[in-house]
């Protein structure tokens, strides 16, 4: 058998065990210490059977600490959801309005509205946040108050935007009362599919450099343990794939519901 070092989470241990075919032996070193000087003792070893499952570490193996890569991938799925749609539901809450007015009134009430949502916009969010981490520490409510003030200015000129371009008389769709209350509903989800977007990607980014929440389990610590740990160097695809598919799959959802109901 070849002799090298096993890596956790990355090597298959059957393989380096068992790296070729042919007869093994196992070889059982046993100490005893006898009480007397004329102790016996009966020592019995029978047929034995040695398994080494599969499976018995999930559908996608383990990390490097021996933690099941499908229960963080489900438990990272939910967390996000769980941060993601309140955020973005809040921010739509705040910018909505904000962005109605300019797009609807033009003129100077939209030059008041997009010099100070401009402001915001400008400043440098993510940079804030990795100054209050290194001084207060990692806080999922710090994450909300420093995303609050960029992420409602980003939908107020999102809303903005969809008004402005209408004709003066077609601001709202439909002919009925009822009808322009369905189609500005139908505005609000597709600003909020694609604000669910732009939280999922800033949660990443945050996760990904190590700033994140460390009893948290997320898509972004999962991806910046692979690479930490040296799973990129070493192809473990079976931890880096299932993250970033993930990832690739919410954000291609929320962006095509958001595309589809913007054209209703």
């Amino acid at each position: 058998m070849s002799q090298r070092q096993y890596t956790p989470g990355i090597d298959n241990v059957a393989q380096i065990w068992f790296d070729q075919r042919g007869t093994y032996s196992v070889t059982f070193d046993i100490t005893l210490n006898p009480i007397t000087t004329n102790s016996k003792i009966n020592l019995k070893v029978e047929d034995s059977v040695f398994t080494i499952p599969g499976l018995v570490h999930g559908l996608l193996g383990t990390d490097n600490e021996g933690r099941d890569i499908f229960s963080q991938l489900v438990h990272s799925t939910r967390n996000a959801m769980l941060i993601a749609l309140p955020i973005a539901l809040l921010a739509l809450a705040v910018g909505f309005p904000f962005g109605f007015l300019a797009g609807y009134f033009e003129g100077w009430v939209d030059h008041i509205i997009m010099a100070f949502v401009d402001t915001l916009l400008i400043m440098p969010v993510l940079l804030l946040f990795l100054v209050y981490i290194s001084i207060s520490g990692p806080s999922i409510l710090l994450f909300v108050l420093l995303t609050l003030p960029w992420l409602p200015a980003m939908t107020a000129k999102a809303f903005r935007n969809t008004y402005l371009i209408r004709a003066p008389d077609q601001k709202f769709k439909g002919t009925t009362p009822g009808d322009k209350i369905v189609n500005l509903f139908i505005d609000f989800l597709a600003n909020f599919c694609l604000t669910v977007g732009s939280v999922l990607l800033l949660l990443l980014g945050i996760d990904f450099l190590g700033f994140g929440v460390p009893r948290i389990i997320t898509w972004g610590q999962m991806l910046q343990s692979a690479f930490g740990f040296g799973a990129f160097s070493n192809l473990a695809w079976w931890w880096i794939l299932p993250p970033i598919f993930l990832v690739g799959l919410f954000l291609l959802g929320f962006l095509l519901m958001g595309s589809s109901l913007d054209n209703l």
